[in-house]
């Protein structure tokens, strides 16, 4: 419906304009796969660039941040681990890892140790 329409249009613009805040150059933004859960839920999906950093901290309830080879922090939670559990990261752990745009900021997602 055309309500829908604006509706996925304005949120897709408050989206690209969260990207300024990200490491990405024109090329990379071209390459961003943008996916919805649902129409009133805001998800961007940065798959296509995978980023090489250190696991900052962690804690015990199941969360923690990395820090990017630019220096930037991000959050990370438990299920975002793949192919490592959670419990056996280590800080200073050196991984790779995808960013995620929701509505609450920037997330790490799909950390995998190296």
């Amino acid at each position: 419906s055309e309500k829908l329409s604006s509706e996925i249009i304005g949120k897709l613009n408050e989206t690209i304009n969260k990207l300024d805040k990200v490491e990405l150059n024109d090329i990379q933004k071209q390459n961003i796969f943008i996916s919805y859960k649902n129409p009133s839920e805001e998800l961007l999906k940065i798959d296509s660039v995978q980023r090489n950093g250190v696991v900052k901290k962690k804690t015990d309830k199941g969360f923690g941040f990395v820090t990017s080879e630019f220096e930037k922090d991000y959050f990370f939670h438990s299920n975002s681990c793949i192919g490592v559990l959670f419990d056996e990261l280590r800080e200073g752990d050196s991984v790779t890892f995808y960013l995620e745009v929701t509505p609450k900021g920037i997330n790490a997602v799909g950390i995998q140790r190296v």
